[in-house]
């Protein structure tokens, strides 16, 4: 119920988004003008592509390489009906340490070890080094094929 003097307008952050998105959308903007005048109604952000480094977090890049390792693991272990004792069998450590791979609690592994588990369920690991010309600091990724 609305009190006397009260104006409750439901809605309206949208209509204003709509009625902004048809203004700035026009041709005399830039993409990157609209997407400032938008971003007020966006409540999310764009990822870099490893939400780790998103997050600010310290080691970023292996926490998303474990991450990523971890999630193939916990594909080939679904894909091939593996129970987790069955598993645990394969890759020669106890149930609990599947369990805590496939539900990402990745803090005791390292990116080696995942590698290892990878290898016994009959994957090939390629690891490939390129040096850069630059004096930057270098990038760790893994591609995982399908």
């Amino acid at each position: 119920m609305v009190a006397e003097g009260q104006v409750t307008v439901i809605g309206s952050q949208d209509v204003e988004y709509r009625f902004l998105r048809k203004r700035v959308a026009g041709p005399e903007n830039s993409f990157q003008e609209m997407n400032q005048i938008m971003s007020k109604f966006v409540d999310y952000e764009v990822s870099s592509g490893n939400v780790f480094r998103d997050l600010g977090l310290p080691d970023a890049d292996e926490l998303d390489i474990k991450a990523n390792l971890a999630i193939k693991i916990g594909q080939i272990i679904a894909r091939r009906g593996l129970s987790q004792v069955k598993a645990a069998a394969l890759l020669g450590v106890d149930q609990p340490k599947v369990s805590a791979i496939v539900r990402g609690r990745l803090e005791k592994f390292s990116i080696e070890r995942l590698c290892e588990f990878l290898t016994r369920l009959g994957c090939d690991v390629n690891i490939s080094v390129q040096e850069k010309r630059k004096l930057a600091r270098g990038k760790m990724r893994i591609q995982i094929a399908s």
